[in-house]
Protein backbone atom coordinates (compact mmCIF):
# COMPACT_ATOMS: atom_id res chain seq x y z
CA UNK A 1 0.00 0.00 0.00
CA UNK A 2 1.40 3.47 -0.99
CA UNK A 3 2.15 6.00 1.62
CA UNK A 4 1.10 9.65 1.52
CA UNK A 5 4.66 11.04 -0.92
CA UNK A 6 7.33 13.06 0.03
CA UNK A 7 7.52 16.36 -0.93
CA UNK A 8 10.51 15.95 -3.72
CA UNK A 9 9.24 14.41 -7.13
CA UNK A 10 11.81 13.43 -10.43
CA UNK A 11 10.55 14.89 -13.02
CA UNK A 12 10.91 13.15 -17.18
CA UNK A 13 10.60 16.24 -19.09
CA UNK A 14 13.98 15.90 -20.29
CA UNK A 15 13.88 12.14 -20.61
CA UNK A 16 16.27 11.66 -23.40
CA UNK A 17 18.08 8.18 -22.78
CA UNK A 18 16.41 5.10 -24.54
CA UNK A 19 18.66 2.89 -21.86
CA UNK A 20 15.68 0.96 -19.57
CA UNK A 21 18.81 -0.48 -17.49
CA UNK A 22 19.98 3.54 -16.67
CA UNK A 23 16.23 4.42 -15.71
CA UNK A 24 16.09 1.48 -13.71
CA UNK A 25 19.21 2.45 -12.06
CA UNK A 26 18.21 6.19 -11.75
CA UNK A 27 14.65 5.15 -10.01
CA UNK A 28 16.50 2.71 -7.39
CA UNK A 29 18.91 6.09 -6.25
CA UNK A 30 15.35 8.28 -6.38
CA UNK A 31 13.52 5.26 -4.04
CA UNK A 32 16.80 5.04 -2.23
CA UNK A 33 16.67 8.53 -1.08
CA UNK A 34 12.68 9.02 -0.77
CA UNK A 35 11.81 10.44 -3.66
CA UNK A 36 8.36 8.95 -4.40
CA UNK A 37 6.53 10.86 -7.06
CA UNK A 38 7.39 10.62 -10.79
CA UNK A 39 6.27 13.55 -12.79
CA UNK A 40 5.22 12.54 -16.38
CA UNK A 41 3.02 13.71 -19.40
CA UNK A 42 2.61 12.15 -22.67
CA UNK A 43 3.78 15.52 -24.41
CA UNK A 44 7.37 14.63 -22.92
CA UNK A 45 10.23 13.63 -25.17
CA UNK A 46 8.38 16.48 -28.15
CA UNK A 47 11.15 17.82 -29.71
CA UNK A 48 13.28 15.31 -28.89
CA UNK A 49 14.11 12.76 -31.22
CA UNK A 50 11.97 10.14 -29.37
CA UNK A 51 9.29 12.28 -30.03
CA UNK A 52 6.43 12.90 -27.45
CA UNK A 53 5.39 10.18 -24.95
CA UNK A 54 8.62 9.13 -25.06
CA UNK A 55 8.78 9.64 -21.00
CA UNK A 56 5.95 7.51 -20.16
CA UNK A 57 7.27 4.69 -22.80
CA UNK A 58 10.22 4.45 -20.87
CA UNK A 59 8.84 4.54 -17.69
CA UNK A 60 6.85 1.48 -18.52
CA UNK A 61 9.74 -0.19 -19.57
CA UNK A 62 11.59 0.35 -16.87
CA UNK A 63 8.60 -0.81 -14.38
CA UNK A 64 8.27 -3.95 -16.93
CA UNK A 65 12.20 -4.60 -16.41
CA UNK A 66 12.29 -4.14 -12.24
CA UNK A 67 8.09 -4.29 -11.79
CA UNK A 68 8.45 -4.16 -7.86
CA UNK A 69 9.94 -0.76 -7.92
CA UNK A 70 6.27 0.42 -9.40
CA UNK A 71 4.46 0.25 -5.71
CA UNK A 72 7.19 2.50 -4.40
CA UNK A 73 6.33 5.52 -6.56
CA UNK A 74 3.22 7.81 -6.70
CA UNK A 75 3.05 8.30 -10.86
CA UNK A 76 1.57 11.97 -11.87
CA UNK A 77 0.62 12.37 -15.24
CA UNK A 78 -0.90 14.96 -17.45
CA UNK A 79 -3.02 15.97 -20.17
CA UNK A 80 -4.43 18.48 -22.76
CA UNK A 81 -0.93 20.15 -23.81
CA UNK A 82 -0.47 18.76 -27.29
CA UNK A 83 2.41 20.72 -29.00
CA UNK A 84 2.65 22.48 -31.18
CA UNK A 85 -1.30 22.97 -30.83
CA UNK A 86 -1.16 24.59 -27.33
CA UNK A 87 -4.07 23.17 -25.76
CA UNK A 88 -6.65 20.97 -25.47
CA UNK A 89 -8.56 20.05 -22.44
CA UNK A 90 -12.10 18.58 -24.10
CA UNK A 91 -13.47 15.62 -22.77
CA UNK A 92 -12.54 13.23 -25.42
CA UNK A 93 -8.59 14.58 -25.58
CA UNK A 94 -8.36 14.08 -21.76
CA UNK A 95 -10.05 10.51 -21.65
CA UNK A 96 -7.94 9.31 -24.58
CA UNK A 97 -4.54 10.60 -23.38
CA UNK A 98 -5.50 8.98 -19.83
CA UNK A 99 -6.18 5.52 -21.86
CA UNK A 100 -2.61 6.17 -23.64
CA UNK A 101 -0.89 7.38 -20.64
CA UNK A 102 -2.06 4.14 -18.91
CA UNK A 103 -0.97 1.96 -21.65
CA UNK A 104 2.34 3.79 -22.24
CA UNK A 105 3.17 3.15 -17.96
CA UNK A 106 2.15 -0.49 -18.19
CA UNK A 107 -0.18 -0.16 -15.51
CA UNK A 108 -3.61 -0.85 -15.00
CA UNK A 109 -4.65 2.65 -13.26
CA UNK A 110 -2.91 5.96 -12.70
CA UNK A 111 -1.78 7.46 -9.64
CA UNK A 112 -2.52 10.76 -10.13
CA UNK A 113 -3.90 12.19 -13.76
CA UNK A 114 -4.09 16.20 -13.86
CA UNK A 115 -4.72 18.94 -16.94
CA UNK A 116 -1.68 20.16 -17.88
CA UNK A 117 -2.55 23.65 -18.08
CA UNK A 118 -6.60 24.30 -18.40
CA UNK A 119 -7.96 26.27 -20.81
CA UNK A 120 -10.99 28.74 -19.44
CA UNK A 121 -13.02 28.74 -22.71
CA UNK A 122 -12.74 24.71 -23.26
CA UNK A 123 -15.95 22.86 -22.60
CA UNK A 124 -16.22 20.73 -19.57
CA UNK A 125 -18.99 18.18 -20.70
Amino acid sequence: MKTLPGAIAWGCWRLEDEDVGRLVALLEVCHEHGIQVIDTAPVYGYGSRFGAGHAERMLGLAFNKRPELRQHFVVVTKAGLDLPVPYDSSHARLMTECETSRKAVGDDSLDVYLIHRPVLLTAWR
